[in-house]
Parts: structure tokens; sequence; C-alpha cells
């Protein structure tokens, strides 16, 4: 007997999707008869034995509300990992969660309040959330007593995971990028973070800094708020002092900051994080050298996963789901339609 099949192995081997599998072992719902007698037929053969205390959940029919708050205002990296949560929590049919989404600016403060306030009124049973860490959001956190899961952005608060990015390496690898693109030539680096009050930025560009070598500098750090409108304007006026020879997004803004150097008929090379539409037209046109990818999309669905396996199947999960980055370059891009 295989004690570590899944339901998503089962779904697998009888050829259908998560939700109709769990409709069939939990006796719930409507499914075509030769599809119920080939999932049977699967959970026999494979010896699957469904785990007790989800399977007492499901049929408890009591539904548990998630509070999603996403700094997705002005940020379409958060769209992607909004993508993966509701393609996660679509095979999760029939598991009695709720996702409600709540779209906030990451570094609005009152903005990020006002979430997490509604949230608490309604109760919910966990809280997925991104946000900068200040005293006041501290506080209201402090005493919600649900579970908490921090994604993107860790929270130094008691919560149940952490899953996000490891924002040293990624600084790292877009110094190593750099260093291989220039060699021994000398070079003048503009680096532009969202805010160096975001810990995971600070650590990036920490990490960025101390990897670079000494060939190339630093000649300035600037902050867009990962906004596109602030971004085009900031980096105007840093290559107005100096015209970099190169160009390091830390964060979001980078379509902002692309249209800039654009209209300012300035071709340096550019080392972008995460892939946005601007970062991947970048990379088909040649305009963006590569990009540091930190699985936004995979982001979502690890989520789901540990939402699901804390309320659902009552299974211990990991305090922290860190993702490797990846370096993604033209000819890795295959399509727009990249779950990054």
């Amino acid at each position: 007997m295989n004690q570590r099949i899944t339901i998503e192995r089962i779904a697998e081997l009888a050829n259908t999707s998560r939700g109709t599998v769990d409709r069939v072992l939990n006796n719930r719902g409507r499914v075509a008869p030769e599809v119920e007698k080939r999932i049977r037929q699967v959970v026999e053969e494979t010896g699957y034995r469904a785990n007790a205390s989800a399977r007492a959940t499901a049929l408890s029919g009591k539904t548990f509300e998630i509070g999603v708050i996403l700094g997705s205002k002005a940020n379409n990296f958060f769209d992607l990992v909004q993508n993966g949560m509701e393609a996660a929590a679509s095979r999760l049919e029939g598991s009695n969660l709720v996702f409600l989404y709540r779209s906030v600016s990451l570094f609005d403060e009152d903005d990020v309040l006002k979430a997490i306030g509604e949230f608490k009124e309604r109760n919910v049973s966990a809280l997925v959330i991104s946000a900068i860490f200040t005293p006041s959001i501290q506080c209201a956190l402090s005493d919600y007593k649900g579970k908490i899961v921090a994604i993107s952005l860790d929270l130094p608060i008691k919560k149940l995971c952490y899953v996000g990015p490891d924002y040293s390496n990624s600084g790292a690898l877009a110094a190593n990028v750099l260093s291989l693109m220039f060699g021994d030539r000398k070079g003048n680096v503009l680096a532009i973070a969202g805010s160096l009050r975001h810990p995971g930025q600070k650590e990036r560009m920490k990490s960025f800094e101390a990897k670079l070598p000494s060939t190339l500098t630093i000649t300035d750090i600037v902050e867009n708020l990962d906004n596109d409108e602030v971004s085009e304007r900031v980096v105007k006026e840093a290559c107005l002092k100096e015209v970099p020879d190169a160009v390091y997004f830390c964060g979001a803004g980078v379509e902002g900051g692309l249209r800039a150097l654009k209209e300012m008929s300035l071709s340096p090379v550019i080392v972008a994080t995460d892939l946005s539409d601007g970062v991947v037209e970048g990379l088909h046109d040649g305009s963006v050298a590569a990009a540091i990818t930190q699985h936004a999309y995979t982001q979502g669905v690890r989520v789901v996963e540990i939402v699901h396996d804390a309320l659902i199947a009552r299974r211990p999960v990991p305090s922290k789901k860190v993702l490797d980055n990846g370096i993604l370059l033209k000819e890795s891009i295959i399509s727009h339609k990249t779950n990054n």
C-alpha cells in the first residue's frame, strides 16, 4: 500500500480533475458513472486512504473564509500571485475554502490597515498578506485570532508560514549577470528600488551591492514606490545627472523606467526583477538583458496548499517555504503567458 498517494495523483491516474476526485471520495455532487468507476478503481489499486480530518471537515459543511491582502495596485507582480492562488483553489473544489481578495498599495499603511480591519470584522479563518511592516500594522495583526500566512514579504510576527523568494540570492544573481555581461569593462550602474522600507528589497539591494564587481560602480540608488509613473520621473531625473551604462530594477515599476529610457534615447544594459508585460516585451526586443524571477504564480499556488493543509487536511506545515529564483534571457521567453 502506498501511504504517500495524494488526491492529485489519483486525479492524474484517473485522467480527471482533483475536484471530481474530491466529490467521489466524499460522496458529494454529481459525477458521471464511468468517471466515478474509474476513480474508485484507481483508489482501490493504489490503496489510497483519505485524510480523516480533511474528510470530516468537508462533510461538516463548514466554510473557511480566507482574507487575502495583496499589493497589486500599480504592481502586477501580485496579479500573477493571485492567478496562482485562483488556479490552485479551483483544483480544491469542494474543500470549503473561500478566498476573498483585496488589492492595496504595498507601501500605503492606511490602505493595508483598512483591509486588515475589514477581514477582522468578517472573522476570517486565515489571513494571507503581503505588506510592509509598521508599528500600526503590527498592532492591527496582534489581536487577530486566525492563522496568518505572509507572502512575498516576511513579517516578524507570529504566523503560520512565510511563502516567498530568497531576496539575497536574487540581488546576487543580478550582480552576477551584469558581471558576465561587462567582463573587465568599467561601467556606472543606476539602481532602482521600490522602497528600501521594504525589507526584502533592502536585502536584495544590499546583496546586489556586495556581489557587484569593483569595475562596476553604483552611481545612484533611487526609489519608485513600485509605481510606473513615479519610476518614469525618477529615472529621467537620475539619467539627467549621469547617464548609466547599466540599470538594475530591484522591484516593480519597470515599464515606467523603460519609457523614460526610450524617450531619452538611452540604451543601457538592463536587468529587471520579475516578469511584468513590459519586461517580457523588453526581453523579446532586446531592451532588457535579463530578468530575475521570483515565481509569483508559484508563490500563489504554494500559499493555497499551505492554507488547505493547515485548515482542511490538518497536516503540519513548514514555517517557511522559500522558492528558488530563476534567470530569464531573451530565449527563455516562449510566450506572453508565462506562469512566473
